[in-house]
């Protein structure tokens, strides 16, 4: 799968960070806020959530909750 092969690359990799970037993007235009970074933050932390976790990493593969977790961490506290 793709996303275990992204979870091996570095959280501040030019691809990751725009991979997040993107997602933050999308749910700014969606949400039509002017600023996404507390909302992201926010997501970052529902990652966290056991329940969230079981679905995410049960679809995507073991540890991908905290991957995006500490991705996104990374890119809006830069």
């Amino acid at each position: 799968m793709m996303y275990l092969k992204k979870q091996t690359q570095d959280i501040n990799s030019f691809e990751i960070r725009e991979l997040i970037g993107e997602y933050g993007f999308v749910l700014k235009q969606l949400l039509q806020m002017k600023d996404e970074k507390c909302m992201m933050l926010a997501q970052a932390e529902t990652y966290l959530d056991m329940k969230v976790a079981a679905v995410t990493d049960e679809q995507y593969g073991d540890g991908f909750s905290n991957f995006l977790n500490r991705a996104i961490i990374a890119f809006y506290e830069r």
